[in-house]
């Protein structure tokens, strides 16, 4: 596998599981929200990593 699939794979399932974390964190924002806007925190960093951090991985060990 290459670094680029690699990383296009990186890339959907770390998008998948941040979609999951914004549902969440919606239901809990409902209940609780600071615990609610902590959760969005978490979603803001993972999606930040997928779109400045990811692209830059993998690209000496292909």
């Amino acid at each position: 596998m290459t670094g680029e699939e690699k990383r296009e794979v990186a890339a959907q399932v770390l998008t998948e599981r941040a979609d999951e974390l914004e549902e969440m964190a919606d239901r809990l924002g409902a209940e609780n929200p600071l615990v609610g806007a902590a959760a969005r925190v978490v979603v803001d960093h993972l999606r930040g990593y997928v779109k400045y951090r990811l692209p830059f991985q993998f690209l000496g060990g292909e």
